[in-house]
């Protein structure tokens, strides 16, 4: 099992750099998108991001 999953494909941001978006306080797609561009090419990540957000306590959005 990998520990540090690539999450986004498009601009290959792995599992650790959202993570440590949402510690620094984001709490939404749009916020990880916009700190980490996650989420911002094809949008077929935007599902797994939400799903960290939720699992991590950050809002769901």
């Amino acid at each position: 099992m990998e520990t540090n999953p690539i999450i986004c494909y498009c601009l290959k941001v792995d599992l650790q750099t959202i993570k440590a978006a949402i510690a620094e306080g984001v709490s939404s797609i749009e916020g990880i998108s916009d700190k980490t561009g996650a989420g911002s090419g094809c949008g077929r990540c935007q599902n797994r991001i939400a799903d960290i957000l939720f699992t991590s306590g950050a809002t769901k959005n």
